[in-house]
């Protein structure tokens, strides 16, 4: 696979995984029954996150950025990362109050906005 079709393909999940996460956001804000009803909404952020992050892993590798020096660009991304999937959990806790859910998921929207100015904004490799 070639490194733009698969540069395309990581930038195609990572919009998929965000507005996936928007959806069930958005379904929790609305305290629906999200778990219980639609089953692949529980199952599919898995998988699109596993291919995101193996998409990401074999770009590392074909810029050679893995093993051996990665960009500086690359560590704050994977901190904003985890800090994205850490606060995306707070925010899907079941049983939150809306202002509690709306804080912790614009906490995470913040995170996102990070990576993709990180992504935006680092020097061609």
């Amino acid at each position: 696979m070639s490194y733009l079709l698969l540069k395309h393909l990581h930038m195609g999940l990572a919009a998929l995984s965000v507005t996936l996460f928007g959806l069930r956001a958005l379904l929790a804000w609305r305290q629906a029954a999200w778990r219980q009803r639609w089953t692949p909404l529980r199952w599919l952020p898995h998988v699109v996150d596993s291919g995101l992050l193996l998409a990401g892993l074999t770009l590392m590798v074909l810029s050679r950025q893995f093993p051996g020096p990665a960009a500086p660009w690359l560590v704050p991304k994977l901190l904003l990362l985890v800090a994205y999937i850490l606060l995306g959990r707070q925010a899907l806790r079941p049983g939150l109050a809306p202002g509690v859910r709306l804080g912790w998921t614009a906490a995470s929207a913040t995170a996102v906005g990070a990576i993709v100015a990180l992504a935006m904004l680092k020097p061609p490799l």
